[in-house]
């Protein structure tokens, strides 16, 4: 996910470290995927910070949130109360489980990614 430009933090359990990286995003206590219909299902425990590195965000919103114009990166913060199912096309189900904040709630979740969208190897 790095070479792609994304970090993931989750919350963490002391006031001096609010995130952690986490280390191994493919570690499957986050996730589970079903090889038999290619379906994942994602859990994270706590709240997560997920940073894109590869693009700032646009201009029009970090006026909007009245911050820096210099801000060097995307960040989003993601809740699971349950976990998601995501299909082969991208979709996921329980939506109401995926709650962000940040520029992903700005920015449409459904624009951030192409449809088709397939991470290289």
């Amino acid at each position: 996910m790095e070479e792609e430009g994304f970090v993931v933090n989750l919350y963490g359990p002391s006031k001096y470290e609010q995130f952690v990286k986490v280390k191994n995003p493919y570690d499957t206590a986050y996730y589970y995927f079903d090889d038999s219909t290619a379906n994942a299902e994602l859990f994270f425990p706590v709240k997560a910070s997920i940073f894109y590195n590869k693009k700032a965000p646009e201009k029009r919103y970090l006026q909007q949130y009245k911050l820096p114009l210099d801000v060097p990166r995307q960040i989003s913060y993601v809740d699971l109360k349950d976990p998601i199912l995501i299909k082969t096309n991208g979709y996921f189900t329980e939506q109401k489980s995926w709650v962000n904040q940040g520029y992903w709630s700005w920015k449409n979740l459904a624009d951030q990614l192409p449809y088709d969208y397939v991470p290289q190897e």
